[in-house]
């Protein structure tokens, strides 16, 4: 049984994210602030045949993070998957963004991130040696006009996906970050009268929620699912399909197919990079 923890669940690319992998035969556990979407996701869920949890909470404060995973565990015994998926932000000129406003967008988007992936690695992934750890990021990378504090935060996510990349890939951990373009959720469109500045960042206009998550989902197979198209249970022929799509693109980590950027520098597990024989490597060991 593959487990998926995604926080931001009810909504958007959450939703999205959860109804695919549940497609591929993933058991889902789904957390959000606001129980009414949830309950809907995991009615829709269960009615198609998959297992799935419901967990309202508000991941920016720690204890609410531990209820998650708590909840998660004892009904599943381990995640296998997660998906930071959660964040918020709002419209505002950079001169404009008081302290208080910077401070609530890093909270969700960075603090939160990083209390649901050490809770979620230390308690299952780590212990199991395997599991996959996906953040959502934002393109361009560039940085998007009027979203100073969350282009920040998102840029945050990739760094922190690149860290873990290198230092989990030793406890069979893939760690990543998912960019995607401007993509038309609940989200965006609460946003009001469209920003003109979107869909020119985008290289195909703006984009549809549930695009992302089948290009996310070739990430949850392992080795032998990408390199050779093996069938591991119902998760592994389109898993195997997908991610073969996007090995093709990650020499140069930019964007796919106009939809997202992918930054990862291990998937799989290596060696401590630390004990290399590079010049790097000797440097920093002395």
């Amino acid at each position: 049984m593959t487990v998926a923890l995604i926080s931001g669940g009810g909504t958007g690319i959450g939703r999205a994210t959860a109804r695919e992998l549940a497609r591929g035969g993933a058991s889902v556990a789904i957390c959000g602030r606001r129980s009414e979407p949830l309950e809907a996701v995991r009615a829709e869920l269960e009615a198609a045949g998959t297992e799935c949890l419901a967990v309202p909470a508000d991941i920016r404060e720690p204890e609410q993070v531990d209820l998650v995973v708590n909840q998660t565990l004892d009904r599943f015994g381990r995640v296998d998957i997660l998906v930071n998926n959660a964040g918020g932000q709002f419209l505002a000129p950079a001169e404009e963004i008081s302290s208080n406003g910077w401070r609530a967008v890093h909270r969700l988007a960075v603090d939160a991130s990083w209390n649901m992936t050490r809770a979620v690695a230390t308690r299952s992934m780590i212990p199991n040696r395997g599991g996959v750890v996906i953040f959502i990021g934002f393109s361009p990378r560039r940085g998007i006009p009027e979203m100073a504090h969350a282009s920040a935060a998102r840029a945050a996510l990739e760094n922190l996906a690149g860290a873990l990349s290198n230092e989990w890939s030793r406890y069979g951990i893939r760690t990543l970050c998912v960019a995607p373009g401007t993509i038309l959720t609940e989200g965006l469109e609460g946003y009001g009268p469209e920003h003109p500045g979107w869909p020119a960042g985008h290289p195909r206009g703006r984009g549809r929620g549930d695009r992302l998550p089948r290009l996310t989902r070739g990430f949850v197979c392992d080795r032998d699912d990408r390199g050779r198209g093996r069938r591991r249970g119902r998760l592994g022929a389109r898993r195997a399909a997908a991610a073969g799509l996007l090995a093709a693109a990650f020499p140069a980590r930019e964007r796919l197919g106009g939809v997202a950027s992918f930054i990862g520098l291990r998937q799989h597990p290596v060696r401590d990079p630390l004990k290399r024989d590079t010049r790097l490597a000797r440097a920093l060991r002395e």
